[in-house]
């Protein structure tokens, strides 16, 4: 089975609901986007110093196992809504998307030092 990385960059709208935002994406988003058939990674970074001009503050990496990367935005859409219905925030009004883009494994390499 392939490798796949959804890159999901963003910012936040309203810095007075930043602290909520956090939250949220962290304690509720991520639990959600595992729900998602192949995810079996979510990871969330926020950016280490200032930011420059068009910059997004907080990368979101989420690793997916498929053959076809293809669904996998439809997929990841699908899984929240579903949570929606049931009382989960599907999006935080906060959120501003930067960025997003599904990509397909090339290469990897790990570090042969000790740690």
């Amino acid at each position: 089975m392939a490798k796949a990385l959804l890159v999901v960059q963003t910012n936040v709208k309203d810095s007075s609901q930043e602290a909520e935002l956090n939250d949220w994406y962290d304690h509720d988003h991520l639990a959600d986007v595992l729900t998602t058939a192949g995810c079996t990674k979510a990871t969330r970074y926020g950016l280490y110093g200032p930011s420059a001009a068009g910059q997004a503050k907080y990368p979101a990496l989420y690793e997916f196992e498929t053959d076809d990367p293809s669904p996998l935005v439809p997929s990841l859409t699908a899984t929240p809504a579903e949570r929606g219905a049931v009382g989960h925030v599907v999006q935080h009004p906060a959120l501003g998307l930067v960025s997003m883009g599904v990509y397909a494994r090339r290469g990897e390499a790990e570090s042969v030092l000790e740690r």
